[in-house]
């Protein structure tokens, strides 16, 4: 209850909520994201906090060699991601395109690229700029950053540029 609090879920919200969950993580076991969009947006009408906006992410398709090359850099070998990876599950439709941004997948969490002092020396370097929501405007652009970014020191992860989606409003899913 304290958790759902945190995001101002109602306490009579969270028995259905966490029912629902886990009816559709029961065939995986992996319960670091959620399964699927309807489920998201679900949680995200219950919560009370404006802070809290839905998100999704996306790899293309071209990465996931360079993924799968770098499983080894994650302590975990990308469990409890390469397998959603793998099935190769489009990003939803229905949502703005916010940009890109280099993250880092280490032991089931992301590492973003502003951990470093990596959006200073994507501009010196290549002249990119995050767009005004903080990402990269450019697929191209966040490969080059995020290929800088591992050559030269970022902590060991599976190092992608990853599109970000945001998916509606709060007025929206209510």
């Amino acid at each position: 209850m304290a958790e759902a609090f945190k995001f101002g879920i109602p306490r009579e919200s969270v028995p259905m909520l966490v029912e629902q969950f886990t009816k559709a993580v029961e065939s995986n076991h992996i319960t670091n994201f959620f399964p699927t969009l309807s489920i998201a947006q679900e949680f995200y009408r219950h919560c009370i906090d404006e802070a809290v906006v839905l998100v999704g992410i996306g790899l293309d398709a071209s990465r996931l060699q360079s993924f799968k090359a770098q499983l080894s850099d994650d302590v975990n070998h990308g469990y409890g991601l390469i397998g959603r990876v793998e099935a190769n599950i489009p990003v939803v439709g229905g949502g703005d395109v916010l940009g890109y941004e280099p993250l880092g997948f280490e032991a089931t969490k992301f590492h973003s690229w502003l951990c470093h002092n990596t959006p200073t020396d994507a501009y010196k370097l290549f002249g990119i700029r995050p767009n005004g929501a903080g990402f990269i405007d450019s697929f191209d652009d966040a490969v080059r950053v995020t290929e800088n970014l591992k050559a030269t020191g970022a902590e060991p992860a599976i190092w992608e540029p990853w599109m970000v989606v945001q998916y509606g409003s709060r007025h929206s899913l209510r």
